[in-house]
């Protein structure tokens, strides 16, 4: 039988007490407009690899949507993350929440969407060329019923 979820009252508010085992999002995290943000595991290197890119850290606060630093002296590690189970062969892998300046990231990302849209090009030339050959809508053949 499922839990029912009861009301806990203290003064004057009553609150709604969720099950422990409900489902969420646990990778969830508040988007901010000046930044890509990505979750990144620590698995063969791939966060030095990022910062080395220019990512930074994303603390909890501002994973959340609180505009703040990551604050050494508030605790031992105060960076967004989440144990996402196994990756590469390993147990209990850490993923950390990552930020770039939107401007950097598409720095980053701009020779890989020009090949793609090379890509898209040529498949579309090729196309054309299909149709001009065997007909408008790149078929050739018939089928017909009698």
């Amino acid at each position: 039988m499922p839990a029912i979820r009861k009301p806990v009252t203290s003064n004057k508010e009553t609150k709604i007490r969720s099950p422990i085992f409900d489902r969420r999002d646990r990778l969830a995290f508040h988007k901010n407009p000046r930044f890509y943000m990505q979750w990144v595991n620590d698995v063969k290197n791939d966060v030095n690899d990022y910062l080395d890119a220019g990512f930074t850290f994303v603390s909890e606060d501002e994973r959340w949507g609180k505009e703040s630093d990551i604050d050494v002296g508030k605790s031992l590690d105060s960076r967004a993350s989440v144990n996402v189970g196994r990756a590469g062969g390993l147990e209990n892998v850490t993923a950390f929440l990552m930020k770039i300046p939107k401007e950097e990231w598409a720095e980053i990302t701009a020779p890989y969407k020009k090949e793609a849209q090379n890509a898209l090009k040529q498949m579309t030339r090729q196309k054309q060329a299909l149709n001009e050959q065997e007909g408008e809508d790149g078929f050739y053949g018939g089928l017909s019923i009698k």
